[in-house]
């Protein structure tokens, strides 16, 4: 399956997925003041976009960056299940 595919169809075509529904959907361990301060010190890398100049707009994480962040993440536990199967 591809990842930004299904992530589309989750989110209805959206480009950029809110920050919020992002921390709620994959970080929800995280508070909002953390998750925002490990995306402000790349400990969890994904850009994170502005649409419009005002300070007030909303904020989100592309659609395909999301996917990227989530297949590189699994491709990571593939190699470590590879590691202990060895």
């Amino acid at each position: 399956m591809n990842t930004a595919w299904l992530l589309a169809a989750r989110y209805e075509g959206l480009p950029v997925i809110p920050l919020e529904r992002v921390r709620q959907d994959f970080f929800p361990d995280l508070s909002q003041r953390v998750f925002l301060a490990r995306l402000a010190d790349a400990k969890i890398p994904l850009p994170v976009v502005r649409l419009a100049s005002s300070q007030k707009s909303g904020r989100g994480i592309p659609l395909q960056d999301l996917a990227s962040y989530i297949d590189a993440a699994a491709e990571k536990a593939r190699r470590e299940l590879r590691a202990m199967a060895s």
